[in-house]
């Protein structure tokens, strides 16, 4: 298990830059086009997926053994 623990990290990394990406992108965009709530809900799934996905792989990394 050991062997995946830095594809886990790097893919939980990516994850939340992507979240953190779409949520910047989608509200600089809602507020240039002054059109907010027409954008929001789909923005929040999309970064609940994001996050949601990096807290698994965060989970799966850093799993304790048990004795």
């Amino acid at each position: 298990m050991t062997q995946y623990i830095g594809y886990c990290l790097m893919f939980a990394g990516t994850c939340l830059l992507a979240a953190a990406s779409l949520s910047t992108a989608g509200w600089v965009i809602c507020v240039w086009r002054d059109r907010e709530p027409d954008c929001e809900a789909p923005l929040a799934a999309a970064t609940l997926t994001f996050t949601g996905a990096a807290n698994a792989a965060l989970g799966v990394a850093l799993q304790e053994r048990k004795p």
